[in-house]
């Protein structure tokens, strides 16, 4: 299970760099003045063995990055802030008949 979980992991990976464009230019709420903040996360991504490694060792330690969206958040903050309402959610949708 773990496997395929860094499998599809690295898919995600590998097929997100290949796209054209890139991952700020492609959202709908990109705005030109966070180029120069989030610059330096973007132009990182590449394909490189040592990039794929990185990405994956900080999938196993949870450290999902920034938040593109959301500059002063780190992706991991707005998980844990959403997630105990999202498994709420989500087991009285599982229990209700």
């Amino acid at each position: 299970m773990v496997l395929r979980y860094l499998g599809c992991s690295d898919m995600t990976f590998i097929l997100l760099r290949l796209a054209p464009g890139d991952l700020l230019t492609a959202s709908a709420s990109f705005r030109p003045k966070y180029w120069r903040i989030l610059k330096p996360s973007i132009i990182s991504m590449s394909l490189s063995p040592n990039s794929i490694l990185r990405y994956l060792t900080g999938i196993l330690h949870l450290d999902l990055g920034p938040s593109y969206k959301y500059l002063d958040r780190g992706v991991k903050e707005i998980i844990s802030d959403t997630l105990p309402t999202s498994v709420l959610l989500g087991l009285l949708a599982w229990s209700s008949p």
